[in-house]
């Protein structure tokens, strides 16, 4: 699945994965129960559009770069995984 995010006016497309949560389930037959599980994105690229030396636009894989530096990816998971559950 694809997101875009405007960094400072640039777009930055982001690849994730989607994992839709469990509801809780209050009690088994037995007796037991299970507490449900939240939904959850992970961001696995971050894709930007840049020029190389012959001024070729290319794309490029900065996940790691932004992560460190740059981005709080967690907040960005948190306000694509809003946009999908609206």
């Amino acid at each position: 699945m694809e997101y875009t995010y405007d960094h400072n006016g640039k777009a930055l497309d982001m690849e994730y994965q989607y994992t839709k949560g469990e509801r809780a389930v209050d009690y088994y037959a037995d007796g037991s129960g299970y507490p449900g599980s939240p939904s959850l994105v992970t961001i696995t690229n971050v894709w930007v559009a840049l020029k190389d030396r012959k001024g070729h636009l290319v794309h490029v894989d900065v996940k790691d770069i932004v992560e460190e530096e740059y981005l709080d990816l967690e907040l960005i998971e948190e306000e694509i995984l809003e946009s999908i559950e609206e």
